[in-house]
């Protein structure tokens, strides 16, 4: 027996049974801790790119790597939309997306995206004194929405690593597509 997505108001949870919430939980701390160590890998690698190669050569070295990878797994989330027979839009972005955020990450679904309120990959940075290297890798966000769609956008206007109360995604679309709503 699965958990149940539900929508309550504008949140999104997940309704576990009670038979469930034991193994949901091991679930969610799992999910939780492997998200904390790729956010811990991910900062040693900016320090060591930055420190072999220096400030300016590190972290371009890094870029590339975020955006490289954050298009691949767009392109791989578009191929499992269309293998489907759906269309490319926010909606199927969310449906399909190959991370299980619902179990560790906490968000306020919206309209054209997301409030996110809680991430465990930026808890890990702020209490490891690893900010800077982390804002390289949420630039990942914006790579994902190129690799999944040339007609779709990404923004956002807030982040919890800089202190805001979520990360505010929102997606669009370019003029001539159709989709995703503003």
């Amino acid at each position: 027996m699965g958990a149940l997505l539900c929508h309550v108001g504008s949140e999104v949870e997940w309704r576990v049974t009670e038979d469930m919430r034991e193994n949901s939980e091991v679930l969610r701390k799992s999910v939780d801790d492997m998200a904390r160590a790729l956010a811990h890998f991910h900062a040693l690698f900016v320090r060591e790119s930055v420190a072999v190669l220096g400030e300016s050569e590190g972290r371009k070295l890094v870029e590339r790597v975020v955006a490289r990878f954050g298009e691949e797994r767009g392109r791989r989330i578009r191929e499992e939309v269309l293998r489907h027979g759906k269309e490319l839009t926010c909606e199927t972005l969310a449906e399909h997306y190959d991370l299980p955020l619902h179990f560790a990450w906490k968000a306020m679904k919206r309209e054209n995206g997301s409030d996110i309120t809680y991430c465990p990959m930026c808890e890990e940075w702020k209490e490891k004194g690893m900010v800077e290297e982390g804002e390289l890798y949420c630039a990942i966000d914006f790579a994902i929405a190129r690799g999944f769609s040339e007609n779709l956008t990404f923004s956002r206007s807030a982040t919890l690593m800089k202190g805001d109360s979520c990360c505010c995604h929102r997606y669009g679309e370019t003029p001539s597509s159709a989709g995703c709503g503003s």
